[in-house]
């Protein structure tokens, strides 16, 4: 019988996902991505600005650090440019290391001549900083004090150049590399690449050990048909540090890259006291706030073997408030993506109050994070370990996944190799989730193709946003646990605990889908022995009050949904309490009755879960809400004060404590 039993629930349950993705997959090949722009080799003439007559030198200083070169005019800025971009190694003078100073807010074009932009070109092009014929050789390497003045219109407009052309990163500053910004302001600029370019940004292009702080954007559009795209970094790359940062306009892409509103990505450094206002649209590829794609780097070591770089990646202190738009792919409110390899990554005290919209994997602080290890060793004989935590974070905005998985804090996470995802002490609140699986701090998790192993912790987090309309799996917590067996066969498995989380949103569905709890609304799996789910100390205090149809397998738990799997893993729930009741309306199918139908139930609800199998375990747990049949044929549901649909004749779930109702 459980195996029968089991056998027609996973059917039904993978079923349900075939059409899914069937429906996904017909609609992903009749909108088969075409790049919506075309090989442009030329500026359109209407569009093509000149070049500013440079000044003949500086207002003063010597480009010492206690002298610095003065800045005073917009012809001054231009000879900045063109110092770094042509000076010559042999030159008595390193431009491109030396040090500036800005005196005056300068007006490069005027706010009003910048106005449309997008269909006529300002008087004056601006030339990025460190952009010359060779850009490693000119990359800017100097200190760049804005003395909290302010840049107005740039322009910068760029078309396909071929293959590693000089002009591949752009911005204010093209590529810079152990160098310093500070303190700058740009407003009304305009960032332009139909395609061939590698990352944009209005303060930078691409950055190498550097330190950005203190920088802003104001009324600024960056744009790229095929490339990294941001407001103040394009790309991040080893060791930089962007601080107290925020920007304001507009970012927008066509293609299949990162954008964001502060940096694109970045790996190996850290992030801090950023601020994104700025609209964020990708029509292809991943959008977010802070920073589209967070990774780590291996551990760096010097000759004697001695770690003298651990790759970390830190974003902290961090804000979104802009709307972000990913219309193909991930989206998150702080990163789009985060992947761990080697070494440690990590959110702390960041907060999305934004807008965040897109295709799949969608959450309020991250779209999806995946930990694993990286196959190249360290130096020292080490092996790389990646390890991903989302601590102390807000979402208040709204989340909504077209197509995919939504969680009010992260989309979807996965695990591989040992490797471990953290999700603590945050907060979902103020907002809706919405999507096909829905889960009010995580979407979903999915194990990883190849591998036995991981550790996923969701600890003292809580929940209070509401719910969109109806999505085939939702959980209050965790909307769905796929412990599926992918490549495995056997190993240490995968270990999910989800301890001391509440719930205090209410469940209003018009249509109940496959599972939905008060902390998880399905697990579901053909997974290995090993695989371990611990729910412990977790608390739901919100109401179902739901619309069940008679004739379609429903299932709904005060704590979990669906607990059914034909699966090795083990599932427990201890010193759990459901505090919410169930109001629920049955009704019957439209089609024609067969006598099957006449006596087979399919409406489940449980006080503590919907359904278990032979290796749920529940320890000590309580349900004090109350069931109401609202209206409905009585034979049609099955109310049960701990577990409705038990997949064993021989009462094979364990029920070691308290079972409390208040009927």
């Amino acid at each position: 019988m459980k195996k029968a039993v089991s056998l027609i629930l996973l059917l039904i349950f993978t079923a349900s996902l075939l059409t899914a993705c069937s429906k996904e997959k017909t609609e992903e090949t009749q909108n088969e991505y075409k790049p919506d722009f075309e090989i442009v080799n030329e500026v359109p003439q209407e569009r093509t600005a000149g070049k500013m007559q440079a000044a003949e030198h500086f207002s003063g200083g010597d480009g010492s650090e206690n002298n610095p070169y003065q800045i005073s005019t917009p012809e001054e800025l231009q000879l900045f440019s063109d110092v770094v971009n042509n000076h010559k190694f042999e030159d008595e003078i390193n431009y491109a290391e030396a040090y500036y100073v800005l005196n005056n807010d300068i007006e490069f074009n005027s706010a009003a001549d910048m106005e449309n932009a997008d269909k006529k070109a300002p008087a004056y092009a601006w030339t990025p900083i460190g952009q010359g014929s060779d850009n490693k050789e000119h990359e800017f390497k100097g200190h760049f004090d804005g003395n909290g003045k302010k840049i107005t219109g740039l322009y910068v407009i760029s078309a396909y150049h071929g293959m590693g052309d000089c002009r591949s990163f752009i911005g204010m500053f093209s590529t810079i590399n152990k160098a310093e910004i500070k303190d700058l302001t740009i407003s009304n600029s305009y960032f332009y690449a139909y395609n061939g370019i590698d990352s944009l940004a209005a303060v930078a292009g691409e950055a190498y050990c550097s330190k950005i702080e203190n920088c802003h954007t104001i009324d600024t559009y960056c744009y790229a048909t095929s490339a990294e795209v941001a407001q103040i970094l394009g790309t991040a790359i080893s060791t930089v540090y962007i601080k107290n940062c925020s920007a304001e306009g507009k970012v927008e892409s066509s293609h299949s890259h990162e954008i964001a509103g502060i940096t694109a990505g970045a790996n190996d450094g850290t992030i801090e006291g950023c601020i994104n206002n700025a609209e964020i649209i990708n029509n292809y590829g991943t959008a977010s706030g802070i920073c589209g794609l967070l990774s780590d780097s291996a551990a760096q070591t010097d000759k004697n073997g001695n770690v003298i770089s651990e790759g970390k990646t830190y974003v902290y202190n961090c804000k979104n408030n802009g709307s972000i738009t990913a219309t193909s792919a991930e989206a998150g409110g702080i990163s789009a993506s985060i992947t761990a390899g080697n070494s440690e990554i990590e959110i702390n005290k960041c907060e999305n109050s934004g807008v965040v919209e897109g295709k799949n994997m969608v959450g309020g602080i991250a779209g999806s994070i995946y930990a694993s290890k990286n196959s190249v060793g360290r130096k020292d004989g080490k092996t790389n370990q990646g390890a991903a935590a989302v601590k102390e974070c807000l979402n208040t905005g709204n989340v909504n996944a077209v197509n995919g998985t939504a969680g009010g804090i992260c989309g979807h996470v996965t695990t591989e190799y040992q490797a471990k995802i953290v999700v603590e002490n945050s907060k979902n609140k103020d907002c809706v989730v919405s999507g096909a699986t829905v889960g009010g701090i995580i979407g979903i998790h999915s194990v990883g193709i190849n591998d036995d192993s991981g550790t996923i912790s969701v600890t003292s987090c809580s929940n209070s946003g509401t719910f969109g309309e109806d999505p085939a799996s939702l959980g209050g917590i965790f909307g769905t646990v796929a412990m599926t067996k992918g490549g495995r066969e056997s190993g240490e498995g995968i270990t999910i605990k989800i301890d001391g989380c509440v719930n205090d949103t209410d469940f209003n569905l018009n249509k109940v889908g496959y599972g939905t709890g008060g902390i998880i609304g399905c697990v579901n799996s053909d997974s290995i022995s090993g695989d371990t789910i611990n729910v412990t100390n977790c608390i739901n205090n919100g109401n179902f009050t739901a619309v069940m149809n008679a004739g379609v397998l429903s299932l709904i738990g005060g704590i979990c949904g669906a607990s059914d799997t034909v699966g090795e893993e083990t599932l427990a729930f201890k010193d759990c309490i459901n505090n919410g009741g169930f109001d629920i309306t049955l009704v019957e199918k439209e089609k024609e009755k067969t006598e099957e139908d006449e006596k087979n139930i399919y409406c489940y609800v449980g006080g503590l879960c919907g359904s278990g199998y032979d290796k749920t375990i529940i320890d000590n747990c309580s349900n004090n809400g109350k069931f109401n049949l609202v209206s409905g044929n009585e034979k049609k549901i099955r109310f049960d004060n701990s577990v409705s649909l038990k997949m064993n004749i021989n009462d094979a779930v364990q029920n070691t404590g308290r079972q409390n109702a208040k009927n």
